[in-house]
């Protein structure tokens, strides 16, 4: 699995998608230039106020024998900002749009839904099915988020990429969370170019088919509780592999992870069954036991994460 890289920084600006000085940028090792070449910047005024270059207050931007300057009152002297913090972007997803509707192979036109924020990116055949692709940034906004989900369909074939954070369950609303994924897992940019690997979504919705493909047979009992427990061991393997991940990233980006510990509930929706199967499947398999015990705690999730990633997961 790669390491987190600037491209990954980058998709994570959508959760709190502001305008951004060079300085914070390089913080997060993104370089404007490059990133605004390729159209993921955009230049924006710079802010009537700025950061004290020693103490970090905030101090009004004002011209002072033709130069910007500015005052602050915490230190008592006047300040020339550095170059970095004259220049401001603001990040821009177009051109992710624009991979993810041609990974794929999307037909209609992409239909802004909520400027800036969500998109019907258009209508693609995944897994056997002609599903609809949504695409949203901001939905962990809180001021956002009722907004975005009014205009979220229902339905169970609809599929959401999450630019960013992807969202707590109760964020969600009624959107089936089996559905939604993360855009950042489907893109990476290598050169001035962005790549799309649509393989994930596939796998999982495939999963899922032959899931319900083999509840329609209707297997004996321990048939069905040796299935479950091998697809019940991946998805804690990778909640706990993506535990570590997001741990680490948001330790670089300086900023809170919330860890979730998920419950016995969540896996049965998550795979169509009901909390007393996998409650069955949990306690009839020692190793499958130690997985969910694991993913509920954030250190021993992390550690355990850590190894995997060493291990090449």
């Amino acid at each position: 699995m790669n390491n987190p890289t600037s491209f990954d920084a980058f998709l994570h600006l959508a959760d709190n998608a502001h305008p951004m000085d060079g300085v914070m940028l390089g913080e997060n090792g993104i370089e404007p230039q490059v990133y605004e070449k390729i159209g993921l910047l955009k230049t924006c005024p710079t802010p009537f106020q700025i950061e004290c270059t020693l103490c970090y207050t905030l101090s009004r931007l004002v011209v002072r024998h033709d130069k910007a300057m500015a005052f602050c009152p915490n230190c008592g002297c006047w300040f020339e900002p550095y170059e970095e913090q004259l220049k401001w972007w603001t990040p821009c997803f177009e051109p992710v749009l624009r991979s993810l509707y041609k990974g794929f192979a999307c037909k209609e036109q992409t239909e802004v839904l909520i400027p800036d924020y969500l998109w019907r990116l258009g209508r693609s055949a995944i897994a056997g099915q002609s599903r609809v692709i949504y695409v949203v940034q901001g939905i962990n906004d809180m001021r956002m988020n009722g907004r975005i989900i009014e205009k979220l369909p229902e339905n169970k074939v609809s599929l959401l990429l999450v630019l960013g954070t992807l969202p707590e369950k109760e964020k969600c609303g009624s959107f089936d969370p089996d559905k939604i994924f993360s855009a950042g897992s489907l893109v990476s940019l290598e050169g001035d170019e962005i790549h799309v690997d649509t393989t994930p979504v596939k796998k999982t919705l495939e999963m899922l088919n032959s899931l319900r493909e083999a509840k329609k047979r209707g297997p004996g009992k321990n048939a069905k509780i040796g299935d479950l427990q091998v697809k019940l061991k991946n998805r804690l393997l990778s909640l706990i592999h993506g535990v570590y991940t997001e741990i680490e990233h948001h330790e670089r980006l300086g900023t809170v992870y919330k860890f979730h510990e998920i419950t016995q509930k969540e896996l049965a929706e998550q795979f169509e069954v009901d909390p007393s199967m996998v409650s069955r499947a949990i306690k009839k398999d020692a190793e499958l036991k130690l997985l969910f015990d694991i993913a509920q705690n954030r250190d021993e999730a992390y550690n355990k994460g850590k190894r995997m990633e060493k291990n090449g997961y």
